[in-house]
């Protein structure tokens, strides 16, 4: 998998970051014209799925879209974290509640019915991409699994892993990007929001380098100095 997350393939997906930042500016456009909240508590962590589902399976899940923005869905995932905890501790409940009917599990624990509820989610991402290879529908670019589906430029011997395997690998993908991303942003635009020379100073090197322009480009952006010191590497540096 390391391939799919070099620097070449992450700028290959560059269209793909920059249409989901779009949805969350409009989401906080329309947020300002109407004098009311908006949860970017929740945008954040949407744009990190929307665009790792888009990568993975070539099928975004578009919680940006949604009128909670994603909110259930990270209900859903922030139920996995409690049942992972007991399952380290106790490892047999694992192999109990994987015997258990999904329809039973929510009524017996709710984090574990998240978990099930999340795997089967998985599962059915993994076979969406089997039968797309299957029938010759699949996009022109790679995603995560196509990749892992096909035989070609692998190592001798590598075996196309079951579907069972593979739903252990979508689970970790989109486990992985439900907090992490949206968390960082989350931290930074609250020290730059809450700093007025912060604010300011930011707020002054984007419109320098982009003063009409909505589509900020990824290899320009990191250039910017002050961008690069004080956001991406600790808010606070004045």
């Amino acid at each position: 998998m390391n391939p799919m997350f070099s620097r070449r393939m992450v700028l290959d997906l560059e269209a793909i970051v920059q249409d989901k930042a779009q949805k969350v500016c409009k989401r906080m456009q329309s947020a300002i014209d109407t004098g009311e909240p908006c949860d970017l508590h929740h945008a954040f962590r949407s744009v990190s799925i929307d665009v790792i589902s888009d990568f993975a399976f070539n099928r975004s899940y578009n919680l940006l879209d949604s009128d909670d923005l994603g909110a259930r869905f990270f209900e859903l995932t922030g139920g996995v974290g409690p049942a992972m905890w007991v399952f380290q501790q106790f490892p047999f409940l694992r192999e109990l509640s994987l015997s258990i009917p999904a329809w039973l599990a929510p009524h017996l624990s709710k984090p574990l019915g998240k978990v099930i509820e999340l795997q089967q989610e998985c599962v059915r991402q993994v076979e969406d991409v089997k039968e797309s290879m299957a029938s010759g529908k699949l996009s022109e670019r790679p995603t995560i699994f196509s990749t892992l589906l096909s035989p070609d430029n692998k190592p001798e011997g590598y075996r196309i892993p079951p579907t069972e395997h593979l739903k252990d690998e979508a689970y970790s993908v989109i486990m992985a990007a439900a907090d992490t991303t949206g968390n960082a942003m989350t931290v930074a635009a609250y020290h730059v929001m809450k700093d007025p020379t912060i604010y300011k100073r930011l707020c002054h090197e984007l419109q320098s380098k982009f003063p009409s322009s909505d589509n900020l480009p990824f290899l320009e952006l990191e250039k910017l100095p002050y961008l690069v010191s004080a956001v991406y590497t600790g808010v606070g540096h004045r």
